[in-house]
């Protein structure tokens, strides 16, 4: 009741209370525990790319890409702690968090493929029969 009431200050001339941060308005209809959920889709991704980015071992085109996801998920991240969550800014960030998902499920299938085999053992790890 103490935060309706001070929420009550926010309202405008055309009776509508408008929250221009994701964040926030999260906050106000799921608690922290979904604002943390929603950050967590996000730093999950960004996790893995970093990751890709960053590892030596990596084809340059792969850590290039990755990298760019990385900056454009930042990006949005910063975006979204200005906007409200209105009309295409909920479709711009679950598609490229999408995206940047099915990027890196494609890699690891294509790393599992190319990589040379040792003798006797399949794609899945384990030994193959004899």
């Amino acid at each position: 009741p103490l935060a309706k009431a001070q929420l009550e200050s926010l309202r405008t001339g055309e009776g509508i209370i408008d929250i221009v941060n994701v964040y926030v308005a999260f906050a106000l209809a799921y608690g922290l525990i979904g604002v943390a959920l929603f950050v967590g889709l996000f730093a999950s991704v960004m996790i893995q790319l970093f990751r890709v980015a960053r590892n030596p071992k990596t084809p340059d085109d792969s850590r290039q890409m990755s990298a760019s996801l990385f900056a454009a998920l930042v990006g949005v991240m910063v975006m979204i702690a200005a906007v409200s969550n209105y009309l295409t800014v909920p479709y711009i960030y679950l598609m490229l968090i999408g995206f940047a998902v099915s990027y890196l499920r494609v890699r690891e299938t294509e790393s599992v493929l190319y990589e040379p085999r040792q003798p006797g053992v399949s794609l899945v790890g384990g030994l193959m029969r004899r």
